[in-house]
């Protein structure tokens, strides 16, 4: 009986500690109103992404556990003993932030603040340097960010586009429909860029005149008229 309690409590230890290593919700959300303004506004120019003096960084929960040159700048729970508090109140000439020419000495409020921030444990929900190398790690491998690769096309005087189109077509089993005529290509390219039917003109254009008209459609205002209206409902 001894035995099965004994393996009950050390089965329990994992639970118990990672319960205790959740923040309490009004935690974060005094870290999130009262302090982290401070951190952001007095603290990240020496000690964050851009700069790290002493080796401190406070932008991240783990840049303050880690600490600089001193040591850790956080003792969670334990005021006195936490650097942070000491070099804010000005208790030492040699350790003194923000110094005078970077702002100087933080109001008796943003003190009393930081205090009772680490007096309740430093709850601190922003991730560390950790996670920004395991996404560096993941984008690695994402296809987005890999080397376009350029396939081998051979000699050919086809459309590299629509040869490698019907490369897929093909491996898939299936075949392209004969070429469009002119007044077909005429109708879709007019629809798609001003949104409206062709005139009976410009349903008199010839294969060698489709490229000047493609131009001309272009250059419209109308296809400004169109295209602006997509923007206009995303801006809506």
């Amino acid at each position: 009986m001894k035995t099965l309690n004994l393996s009950l409590l050390v089965l329990s230890l994992p639970v118990a500690i990672g319960l205790a290593d959740d923040p309490n919700p009004e935690d974060i959300r005094f870290f999130e109103a009262r302090v982290r303004p401070i951190l952001v506004e007095h603290c990240y120019d020496c000690h964050g992404p851009e700069s790290a003096e002493g080796k401190l960084r406070l932008d991240s929960r783990s840049g303050w556990a880690r600490g600089g040159e001193a040591g850790p700048a956080i003792v969670p729970g334990d005021p006195s003993a936490s650097l942070l508090l000491k070099a804010v109140g000005y208790k030492d000439s040699d350790l003194q932030m923000p110094p005078a020419d970077a702002g100087g000495r933080l109001s008796d409020r943003q003190i009393e603040d930081l205090t009772t921030w680490i007096r309740r444990g430093a709850a601190d929900p922003r991730g560390g340097q950790q996670v920004v190398r395991e996404i560096d790690r993941a984008a690695e491998s994402h296809w987005a960010f890999q080397p376009v690769p350029v396939p081998e096309l051979g000699d050919t005087d086809q459309n590299p586009i629509d040869l490698l189109i019907g490369i897929q077509q093909s491996a898939a089993g299936f075949q392209a429909v004969a070429q469009a005529d002119v007044q077909t290509l005429v109708r879709r390219v007019v629809f798609d860029l001003h949104g409206l039917p062709p005139t009976a003109e410009q349903l008199k254009t010839t294969k060698s005149q489709f490229p000047d008209l493609v131009r001309d459609l272009l250059d419209s205002p109308r296809y400004g008229e169109r295209w602006g209206r997509h923007w206009l409902d995303v801006a809506r």
